[in-house]
């Protein structure tokens, strides 16, 4: 569970804008973790060597990892929102004027969320969308898509670890684009209701009990899956501890 090698590539919130600026030099692939994708995500070695940042998308998931960093290490939620870094990110590439594809959601949702970014940011660039529900081994259409179009950033909103395949499949066929991002369920949220967060509930600290009220599938995670991560995660953070001291 416990993964040095993801550990070691979680930066905190602020750490974001540097990584925008990263990719005009740089491929540069950003992804966030909460308790449910870090099992998955920790098991794959693959797309752990394949993303070069991750940010933890939840406050719970930073008190627990900061249970064992050092202070100077510490970590602050970095989530795909409106009340955290999708608004940098959307901000930052409407200024440098650089074209971004947008995937996820379902066909009306994509649509949808498109309509309230392109009022949001009358200047963004979007050069392609396309809804989530991609056979990524059947998807040559799309990356020729994507290549046509010159796009220089794109968001994909799968499920991980879904999105985190499709990027690396996608990256390397793709010349003109320098930074991909994943967003999770970000099209499906912005497409319901422009800004999800109520304004209050970004103020407490409390979406994580907005989408439990709204969504079932979350309420599912927070009593079973999210319980069991954080003790197994802990026990394995302690586990490697011990083993460093022999």
């Amino acid at each position: 569970m416990f993964c040095h090698e993801l550990e070691n590539k979680m930066k905190s919130q602020e750490f974001f804008v540097e990584t925008l600026k990263n990719s005009q030099l740089n491929k540069t692939r950003i992804s966030f973790l909460n308790p449910y994708s870090y099992p998955l995500i920790s098991r794959n070695k693959k797309i752990i060597k394949g993303f070069d940042y991750w940010f933890a998308d939840g406050l719970t998931l930073c008190i627990v990892t900061n249970l064992f960093r050092e202070k100077s290490d510490i970590i602050k939620r970095g989530s795909f929102d409106f009340s955290s870094l999708a608004g940098i990110c959307f901000d930052y590439l409407q200024t440098h004027s650089l074209s971004v594809a947008i995937i996820g959601g379902s066909n009306d949702e994509i649509h949808q969320a498109c309509e309230y970014f392109s009022i949001r940011y009358p200047s963004l660039k979007i050069c392609f969308k396309h809804h989530g529900y991609i056979d990524i081994d059947k998807c040559d259409h799309i990356i020729n898509e994507l290549k046509k179009s010159e796009v220089q950033a794109l968001i994909v909103g799968m499920g991980t670890p879904k999105q985190e395949e499709f990027i690396l499949k996608v990256e390397k066929h793709i010349i003109s684009c320098k930074l991909f991002l994943t967003c999770g369920g970000f099209i499906s949220q912005t497409a319901s209701s422009g800004d999800y967060y109520h304004p209050l509930i970004k103020r407490l600290g409390l979406r994580w009990l907005q989408r439990a009220v709204l969504h079932k599938h979350v309420r599912r995670r927070l009593l079973l899956n999210y319980p069991c991560f954080y003790f197994r995660y802990i026990c394995s953070a302690i586990l490697n501890i011990l083993y460093a001291k022999k």
